[in-house]
């Protein structure tokens, strides 16, 4: 009885540490099919290129603890930039304006810049978002 548990425990754990290696290795090309396919289309969408790392201080200063999840289009991204906008400083007319995306590929990272209209009080307010997970990497707004 003792060697039928011994095996069931192995058997178990085989398969659960195979899954883990095989989940995390599909999450990364995942990911990296996500950063093709939005490379690819660029052109077709008008996304403009930011360095990340121009912006460290904003990511250090106004850092949120918090994920929208994966982030598998420029539209996607618009729509939680919308939502975090109006949650964050109640932006509703941000609704019905354009916002300005740009892309760091090489970082995987959404720039989503909106800004207001001339009845608000505020500058233009911004919002980093990471492609892989939806990790909202900053939120600041200009005064």
């Amino acid at each position: 009885m003792r060697k039928k548990i011994t095996i069931i425990i192995i058997i178990l754990l085989t398969n659960a540490v195979t899954y883990y290696f095989t989940s995390e290795t599909n999450f990364n090309k995942k990911c990296e099919e996500i950063k093709y396919e939005l490379k690819e289309c660029d052109y077709y969408k008008g996304l403009m290129p930011f360095n990340i790392n121009n912006y460290e201080q904003q990511i250090e200063e106004n850092s949120l603890m918090r994920r929208v999840g994966l982030i598998t289009s420029q539209e996607q991204a618009l729509i939680e930039a919308r939502k975090i906008f109006a949650e964050f400083y109640s932006q509703v007319d941000l609704a019905q304006k354009p916002l300005l995306t740009f892309i760091d590929h090489e970082n995987g990272a959404f720039l989503i810049v909106g800004g207001l209209s001339e009845q608000s009080v505020g500058g233009e307010t911004y919002v980093i978002i990471s492609i892989f997970d939806g990790e909202i990497l900053a939120l600041w707004q200009d005064e």
